[in-house]
């Protein structure tokens, strides 16, 4: 069960209250990146840079959307009845990033550089045609821009976009 929880672990003279809640997550994450997390060729790609080379992106920014996106997007449902609670989609997650594979055969890869000042994301379908790879990566995009306002609310950042071609 990933879920929220609140901890002692505080550093002499703060309190949890000062760290906010801490997130637990019973996984193992890999440090490196895997093999298997390639960026597919021919694939929707968007990255968000710092401007400032004296800006970065908050660590505490990056756990939280690590945990995020395949707690939203890899995970089965909540509430699956018995014969859908298995897990049919295929997540890797590492240290500075998480590669999911939808069950319509969607690609996603999200990563941030080893700088903390670019965060890129890749996603590739069998069927660039299909509206609900559109909507994926409208809803990856959401949770992503969502949780830098939340974490990173002053970074000053750009946004770029580039699509296959046709």
């Amino acid at each position: 069960d990933l879920s929220q929880i609140n901890t002692n672990m505080a550093p002499e003279g703060s309190t949890s209250s000062d760290l906010g809640p801490l997130l637990f997550i019973p996984a193992l994450v890999r440090v490196e990146r895997p093999s298997s997390a390639t960026v597919p060729k021919n694939s929707f790609s968007w990255s968000e840079d710092v401007k400032s080379t004296h800006q970065f992106f908050t660590p505490r920014f990056h756990h939280v959307l690590l945990y995020r996106l395949p707690n939203e997007f890899a995970l089965p449902p909540v509430h699956a009845t018995p014969h859908h609670s298995h897990l049919s989609r295929t997540c890797d997650v590492w240290s500075r990033g998480v590669k999911w594979i939808s069950e319509t055969g969607v690609t996603t890869i999200v990563e941030m550089s080893e700088s903390f000042q670019s965060l890129s994301l890749a996603m590739s379908s069998p069927d660039k045609a299909d509206p609900k790879y559109l909507e994926l990566a409208h809803s990856v995009l959401k949770v992503i821009t969502k949780t830098c306002q939340e974490f990173c609310p002053h970074l000053e950042v750009v946004d770029l976009i580039s699509y296959p071609p046709e």
